[in-house]
Parts: structure tokens; sequence; C-alpha cells
């Protein structure tokens, strides 16, 4: 008797965990939270008979189902939970769990390891076009500011898994720096000043879970930096300070941005970091124009609005492909930006990465920079005469207007600017 009441509710107990998700999939029974970091949301298709007989309905509804059903973000977390507990494993693009649960990014690794390094000469023949750009610059009172941001390799290099052997004792951030530092380019080094700051201060400089400089590290670099560019160019920066804290029982987005990608389901034990709560001194000071171009660590900085009260029209060129300004009606990519135009509205233009992205530093902004203002385009003249030329040679070419015509309908903008977004496009590469 006792046998078969027990097969009874074993059989409830399993059915009733094949139907729970189902339920929590119709009725979101429970308030299970999202997945977070680079999520790609599968869309629902729906059938044809083309696409059952090339099984594309089958293939894509399948990775909808995967990803609708019930308890799914639980279960994905619960994966993450034993892999990172067990195997010391993260599920997350590129993360690497180091000693006493310190969080990587491999790149860092790679390139503090010099495992990535790219050359001496590929570096000095970046450095000898800035020093060309840092020269007309000059001339124009405009500055070039290169900045170093700190890199986890080289903060942590005690909590990295032995795994990782050194490959080069050069790597692209020490060779760039010796390069920069002997180029007469003005710049700032955070990586190596944060190294020698480590354990000196009361507050974290760079957090255990998270792959940026710290909320404070932050705000330490960015008032050092409009410091310096007030010494640079003769103004009085506006002054930023603090007097008072936030104590947060956890870390924030930014401190904790690693940890929050591996979507686990318990936190990794960490220090609890203070917050600066910041104040502005605006009286009679001066405000740069400013664009920075680099890698996420401006993130910080810039989405907190900290940019726009220490410079005006404060812009950034997202590894110099997306651009954000005030200066622009639309954030867009910069193939479709008049970048010569945008420069010449700006005191100061900063290049600001970190190690893991020295390697590409400082992305295409060198080359195409060099040719619109160490070339002959940087004749105003012979700029607009270029460029109208090559727009009356789309106007004249059926076949290439014709394509004009279908990207402009695409991005909802009129012909005529579109021919001057290609023409902008082939002035600007014509020379690479």
């Amino acid at each position: 008797m006792k046998e078969a009441k027990l097969k009874k509710w074993t059989v409830i107990l399993i059915q009733a965990l094949l139907i729970l998700p189902l339920v929590q999939r119709k009725t979101s029974l429970f308030d299970i939270a999202p997945l977070k970091g680079a999520i790609v949301q599968e869309s629902n298709v729906f059938f044809t008979w083309t696409g059952w007989y090339d099984e594309s309905y089958q293939h894509g509804k399948e990775k909808y189902i995967n990803q609708q059903f019930g308890f799914r973000n639980t279960l994905v977390r619960l994966n993450n939970q034993i892999d990172f507990s067990v195997f010391n494993k993260a599920n997350a693009n590129g993360v690497v769990v180091g000693k006493q649960n310190y969080l990587y990014e491999e790149n860092y690794i790679r390139d503090f390891k010099g495992a990535n390094f790219i050359g001496r000469e590929r570096i000095r023949e970046v450095v000898n076009r800035l020093v060309s750009i840092d020269s007309v610059f000059r001339k124009l009172n405009k500055t070039l500011l290169v900045v170093f941001a700190p890199g986890k390799a080289s903060f942590y290099p005690e909590f990295i898994p032995d795994r990782y052997l050194q490959v080069n004792d050069s790597t692209n951030f020490k060779s760039y720096r010796e390069a920069i530092a002997t180029s007469g380019i003005s710049y700032i080094d955070f990586n190596t000043y944060f190294c020698q700051q480590k354990n000196r201060g009361p507050f974290l400089l760079y957090p255990k879970t998270g792959i940026h400089w710290s909320d404070y590290g932050s705000l330490l670099a960015v008032d050092s930096i409009s410091r310096l560019l007030g010494s640079l160019r003769g103004y009085d920066p506006v002054q930023m300070y603090w007097d008072e804290y936030i104590q947060k029982d956890s870390v924030s987005m930014i401190d904790g941005d690693i940890e929050s990608g591996m979507n686990l389901l318990f936190e990794i034990s960490k220090p609890r970091l203070r917050y600066p709560i910041v104040q502005y001194d605006e009286a009679g000071k001066y405000r740069p124009s400013l664009i920075n171009i680099g890698d996420s660590f401006y993130w910080n900085i810039y989405s907190k609005d900290v940019a726009n009260k220490l410079f005006n029209h404060a812009g950034f060129g997202y590894y110099f492909k997306d651009i954000y300004s005030p200066l622009l009606t639309t954030n867009t990519d910069v193939d479709e930006v008049d970048v010569k135009s945008l420069i010449d509205q700006y005191e100061v233009v900063m290049l600001l990465y970190t190690e893991a992205t020295m390697e590409r530093f400082p992305d295409s902004f060198d080359k195409i920079v060099y040719d619109l203002y160490c070339t002959e385009l940087s004749d105003t003249a012979i700029y607009q005469s270029r460029l109208k030329a090559i727009e009356d040679q789309i106007r004249n070419e059926p076949t290439w207007l014709n394509k004009v015509k279908e990207k402009a309908k695409k991005k909802n903008r009129s012909v005529e600017e579109m021919i001057r977004l290609d023409a902008l496009f082939v002035l600007r590469t014509s020379n690479q």
C-alpha cells in the first residue's frame, strides 16, 4: 500500500514538474529577472511551406521555444553557478576566473603577458602619424591628449591563473607608452599611477568583479584630466569635490559588470565600495570643448554626465565607430559623419584606451585624421573641391546614383544627404 502511494505521488510530482514550466510561460506566475549581458533575443517564426521544406522554420522555431520556456533564466543561472562553483568556469564570453574569484577578461591578460604584441614597427607608424596630427593641432590651438586607462591584469597580477605564462616582455601598453612619452605628445598614464597607489588609500581603485576602474577611480581620473588640460591650455577648470560618500550593500553596476554578465544565482564575495557624492564649483570656470575617442572605460564618465559638467559639447567616439556628440543631429556611425567638420569644432581631442584594447589603438583615428589634417585635404578649398567632384561623379553615374538612392530610402534620408555622405566616405578612404 505504501509503495503504491509512493509511486502515485512520484508520478504526480514528475507531471507537475513537467507542466510547471508551461504554466510559468503562459502566466508568468513567478517574477524572474531577465538575464544580463549581450543576450540575442530570438524572433518567433511562422509556418510557411518554403520554410518547412528548407527547414528554416523548424530550426527557427526550435531556437525561439528554447529561449522562451518557463524558468529558463533560472535554469541558466543554475547551470552557470554550478560551472563557476564546481569547475571554476565562467559562462561568459572572454571571461577568466582568477585566484580567489577575481574576474578578468582574457584580452587584459594577453596584453599584460605580451601574447598579442603587434610589434614596434606598427607602433612607430601609428605614433608618427599622431605626432604629425599633434603638430597641426597645436598650430590650430587644439590639444591632442593620449590617456592610458588602467588595466586589471596590471593592477591585480597576483590573481591571474598560473596557466597564463609570460610570452613576451614587450607589450602593447609598454611600447605605446614609451613611444608616446618620447614623442612630445601630451599624455597621462593611469595604468602606472593606479598600480603605484594600490592599497595606499581607503578607497578601492579597481573592483574585484568588474573590468573597468571603480566609480571612485574614474572620478579621480577625470578630475586629473581636467586639471591637466587646464594647465596645458591655460584656463581655470571646473573643480570637482566631494565631502560625503554613500556606502552601498552591493557594488554599482559598473563595479560588478563582469559578474553581472555571468548570470549567477549567488553573488560573489567581494569588498564593498564607497561612492562619492560629487559636487562642482563652476563659478567663473572654463569648460573646453572635448571629444574622446576610445574604449568602454569612458562610458562611466560619459554616461553619468560628469563629462558635461567639465567639458563643453562633450562627445564620445566609441572605438571611432559610433559617434556621440551634441554637435550632431543624431548619434551615428563614423561613416556618416563629416569628421573634419566635427573635429574642427573641438578644442581637445582625447584618445583613451586600456591595456586590453591597445592592440587596436587608436582604431582608424590616426589614418583618417592624418589624411584630413596632414595632407593637401587640410586646405579647405582643396577639400571642398574634391568633395564636390565626387558628389558630381555620383550624380553622373546612374549605377552609383541608384545605389545611393536605395541607401537613402533604407536610412530614411534625402538623396542629396546620402550623396554627401557617400562622397565624404570616398574622400576619407581614398588615401588609405
